[in-house]
């Protein structure tokens, strides 16, 4: 038989085994708050041994549970605007939709974009997950920086440590701040479920040690709370209705920044993720060792979204892995190919015909110079300025 190659994407996970053999083998655990939209406050104890299921500990917590069926309640099947959460592609007093691809994170202060912000978007996560977190100081309520990055490694989690920094250091930027002024930090993360190889639980479970961890090391100038957890048994059809299969209920997040709404939905619009959405999916495909780390796509100095240059070429059979068929190719580029939605392997053909016909020097240069793309507000009707949209443009 003909061996095709994998996607980077699917083999990223380390193995179950392999992981429990680096955990610590005492007892022991870390916490992390939890607020529901009461504001009522809890403590999250979390397991760090492979003995205790961070599954079992998050679905047995009352507060978090509860939780995560209100959010599960509000959920909507798409999300379709390019700048607000109704159904309407036209944006009324918001920012820019910005979209993050899987492996990708993007940073926005709610000054950018005529102070409007910007709304951060991803989904497609079904053992990923998407994190996001919004944060302010304690001594200027009114500057904000969000986040959002999508994650389907545990190899990823220094990106999660460095997404923490850059909120400490932004709001450094007003000098005493940080001295014993508190920076506050609402996390939300969504993905996983109960999938055969607990390829989620350990996802979730090595995520939220990393955030416990850094709430812990820095709990001198910073307050993180988890206001959405949605994840891998909470995110589980079969959690909440019987002789269902296990697949994830919820797959994407929207983050808007200066209002701090989250939208918890299954499937953004195509219109929504670009620019440049096919060659931001190639670089899955790029060598393992450049792929490792979260590509920024966007940072909160500038008003911009900008592909690095990495390198990609056809792998060996690429033809005939273009030309299996859907349940296949499923099961050699997938980690859930029993859940993937529709578009999956039409969207798998589209990104590796690029990859076979596109040869990098001519998306990059000979040089390997960077792609940016900025924004361009379109006013929609010439009396209300108010009422326009965000088309996103390269610079050459």
């Amino acid at each position: 038989m003909t061996f095709i190659k994998n996607s980077t994407s699917c083999s990223t996970l380390i193995d179950v085994e392999d992981f429990k053999a680096t955990r610590p083998s005492r007892m022991n655990e870390t916490e992390i708050i939890v607020e529901d939209d009461n504001e009522y406050k809890h403590k999250l104890h979390i397991p760090l041994t492979p003995s205790e299921s961070i599954d079992n500990c998050l679905r047995n917590n009352p507060l978090l549970s509860s939780t995560a069926k209100k959010a599960l309640a509000k959920r909507s099947e798409f999300f379709l605007s390019k700048g607000t959460f109704s159904t309407s592609s036209v944006g009324k007093g918001r920012g820019p939709t910005i979209y993050v691809h899987q492996r990708e994170v993007a940073h926005v202060s709610n000054e950018q974009y005529d102070n409007r912000g910007a709304i951060l978007v991803s989904d497609s996560a079904t053992t990923c997950h998407i994190i996001g977190v919004r944060s302010y100081s304690c001594c200027n309520r009114k500057r904000i920086l969000g986040s959002l990055c999508h994650l389907d490694s545990i190899q990823n989690g220094t990106c999660v440590r460095k997404m923490i920094e850059e909120h400490l250091s932004f709001h450094k930027c007003l000098g005493k701040c940080l001295n014993r002024n508190q920076v506050h930090m609402e996390v939300h993360i969504i993905g996983g479920y109960l999938d055969q190889d607990r390829t989620s639980e350990e996802t979730t479970s090595h995520i939220l040690n990393i955030l416990a961890k850094a709430a812990k090391t820095c709990r001198s100038k910073l307050e993180m709370k988890l206001k959405t957890c949605v994840v891998t048994g909470l995110n589980d059809c079969a959690t909440y209705e019987d002789n269902v299969s296990n697949a994830p209920i919820i797959r994407g997040l929207a983050l808007d920044i200066s209002s701090g709404q989250v939208h918890l939905f299954n499937k953004v619009h195509e219109i929504c993720a670009g620019p440049a959405k096919t060659l931001r999916r190639v670089r899955l495909w790029a060598p393992a060792l450049q792929n490792n780390f979260l590509l920024e796509v966007h940072t909160w100095e500038k008003e911009e979204i900008c592909v690095e240059p990495f390198e990609y070429a056809p792998f060996p059979d690429i033809e005939l892995f273009l030309q299996l068929p859907d349940d296949t190719l499923l099961q050699y580029s997938s980690t859930s190919p029993e859940c993937e939605a529709d578009d999956f392997c039409d969207i798998m053909r589209i990104t590796c015909t690029f990859v076979k016909d596109i040869p990098v020097s001519d998306v990059f240069g000979k040089d390997r110079k960077r792609i940016v793309y900025h924004s361009k507000k379109r006013i929609l009707n010439s009396g209300d300025d108010d009422l326009f949209e965000y088309d996103w443009k390269r610079s050459d």
